[in-house]
């Protein structure tokens, strides 16, 4: 482990942000996506259902942009650190913390992203989505907390899959010449990221009803 700001630290965690962008963008659309699934088999029908397109994309929306909006502590947390790479426990409570604010961002999301599905449908006019807009921010505490706490269990599983990722991209950042090492880790997250929503979107929905025992 190198010690106490290393050299062209600045340009290493700026291409770990990116890498950390990228990747949190894939674990919260793959999220959003298996929650759906799992919510599928619990609360409405007898056999797991994937998301109609215009939901997927709404509704990973919601999850990317949760994702998204917890990367800004990890980052702060990146360039006050003392220690380059940061060990993978750290990373483990990192992913961790990572899941649970996720999970309530996103749940609090879903209210104003099913309004834009509606408006996608020609259902709702826009015009009400952006006057009840108001009214989705008084309640996101409870829109967070609600539908937050449904989606916990695979939130904290993706938390997990983040903070593992994470350590790795830190780890391979800091090989090598700055410019080397950020590229690579960069270019993992990218394909990490990729294979993972792949893979998500492209398994039997069984495999992740198996999560609520299906």
């Amino acid at each position: 482990m190198k010690q106490v700001r290393p050299e062209n630290i600045d340009f290493r965690v700026k291409y770990l942000t990116i890498a950390l962008v990228f990747f949190a963008v894939a674990i919260g659309i793959s999220a959003v996506f298996v929650a759906f699934v799992v919510r599928s088999v619990n609360d409405i029908w007898d056999k797991p259902q994937q998301l109609p397109l215009t939901y997927s994309i709404f509704l990973g929306g919601a999850g990317a942009m949760a994702a998204t909006i917890m990367v800004i502590p990890i980052v702060y947390w990146l360039n006050q650190r003392l220690t380059y790479p940061s060990s993978v426990i750290w990373w483990l409570v990192i992913g961790f913390g990572f899941s649970v604010c996720s999970a309530l961002i996103s749940g609090a999301l879903y209210p104003y992203f099913l309004g834009l599905i509606g408006v996608a449908n020609s259902s709702i006019p826009l015009g009400n989505v952006l006057g009840n807009t108001w009214v989705i921010i008084l309640t996101s505490l409870l829109n967070g907390i609600r539908n937050g706490a449904t989606d916990m269990y695979v939130w904290m599983i993706f938390g997990g899959i983040f903070g593992i990722a994470g350590w790795i991209f830190d780890n391979i950042s800091s090989l090598g010449q700055a410019k080397s090492g950020s590229f690579y880790a960069v270019l993992v997250s990218v394909v990490l990221g990729l294979f993972i929503m792949i893979f998500i979107f492209f398994s039997p929905l069984e495999t992740f009803a198996k999560l609520v025992g299906y």
